[in-house]
């Protein structure tokens, strides 16, 4: 399960890298939401928390950042 873990950080990684590139202010409630979800998931690998309660807070982190208008189903790259 730790390595799932790890790969969700690492994509989470990746994306907040990419919207730091973007540098628009439109994107700053997904990076803060990004962040946290992070911050979760650096918690769970520093003190070895609860796994099933880990992926319900990144869930629900998730679908808010993919709501229509503020979330990354908005968000483009160029």
């Amino acid at each position: 399960m730790t390595d799932d873990i790890i790969k969700i950080k690492d994509i989470y990684t990746e994306l907040l890298s990419t919207l730091k590139k973007e540098g628009d202010e439109s994107n700053s409630f997904i990076l803060n939401q990004v962040k946290d979800s992070l911050s979760l998931i650096y918690d769970f690998l520093r003190e070895n928390r609860d796994c099933n309660n880990l992926f319900v807070q990144l869930n629900e982190i998730y679908k808010s950042i993919n709501q229509p208008r503020i979330g990354l189903s908005d968000f483009f790259i160029e």
